[in-house]
C-alpha cells in the first residue's frame, strides 16, 4: 500500500510528506504483509495529519485573522474526529510563521470557534453548507474529506486514490476568503478549482 503526495522531483510539502509516509509504511510492514483496514485507516490518517502540519507552512492567512502579533494558530476539528492524539503528535513541536498551536474540536457546527485551519468531518457532510457559512469570512482554512468538499465550496479536499493520499484546492474559495496558497502546495494539488 503507497500512501503519500504526488512527489514528482519537487520538494516542500510533497517531498517531507512522502518521506514521512514512506517511514510510516515501512513501520506497518514490519506489523504484516497486508494491515487490516484498522491498520490502513490509522496509516492514512498519519499521513493526512502530517500534510494539515505541513499545509499551513504554505498558507498566507491576512493579518487581521490574528488577535494579535504573537497569538496562537488554531486547528479546529468539527464532528466525529478520525485523527485521536495524532494532531498532537504531527505538531508538537511545530511552530508556524513563528506562532504557537492550538487543537479544539466542536462536536457540532454550533459550537465552532474561532480558528485558522477547519477540519471538516465526513459525519458532517450532510451539513457542510452550515458549516461553511459558520466560518464565512472569517479568513478559516476549510479541510475536508467528502466526496465533492472542494466543489461545495471546501478549500482542500483530501482524497485517497489507489492508496495514494492526494488533494484538491479550490483556489477561489481561498481567494474570497483571503487566503493565499503557495505555488509549492498548487503545483502538488491533483485538481485546483478556479
Amino acid at each position: 500500500m503507497n500512501v503519500m503526495g504526488n512527489t514528482k522531483g519537487k520538494r516542500g510539502c510533497g517531498h517531507t510528506c512522502a518521506r514521512m509516509a514512506a517511514a510510516v509504511l515501512l513501520l506497518a510492514g514490519l506489523a504484516g504483509a497486508q494491515p487490516a483496514a484498522a491498520e490502513r485507516d490509522a496509516i492514512v490518517y498519519k499521513v493526512k495529519a502530517a500534510m494539515l502540519h505541513h499545509f499551513m507552512r504554505y498558507v498566507q492567512w491576512p493579518a487581521e485573522s490574528f488577535f494579535t502579533k504573537d497569538a496562537d494558530i488554531v486547528i479546529g476539528v468539527v464532528g466525529r474526529d478520525p485523527f485521536g492524539d495524532l494532531l498532537e503528535k504531527s505538531i508538537q513541536k511545530g511552530q508556524y510563521h513563528g506562532r504557537k498551536v492550538q487543537i479544539q474540536r466542536f462536536r457540532t457546527p454550533e459550537e465552532i470557534m474561532p480558528c485558522h485551519l477547519l477540519f471538516v468531518s465526513t459525519s458532517e457532510s450532510s451539513r457542510l453548507r452550515e458549516v461553511l457559512q459558520v466560518v464565512q469570512g472569517l479568513n478559516v482554512l476549510t479541510v475536508g474529506e467528502a466526496d465533492g468538499f472542494a466543489e461545495r465550496g471546501g478549500m482542500i479536499q483530501f482524497v485517497v486514490d489507489g492508496g495514494n493520499v492526494r488533494f484538491e484546492i479550490n483556489n477561489r474559495a481561498a481567494r474570497e476568503e483571503g487566503l493565499t496558497f503557495s505555488s509549492r502546495v498548487l503545483a502538488l494539488a491533483t485538481r485546483v478549482h478556479q
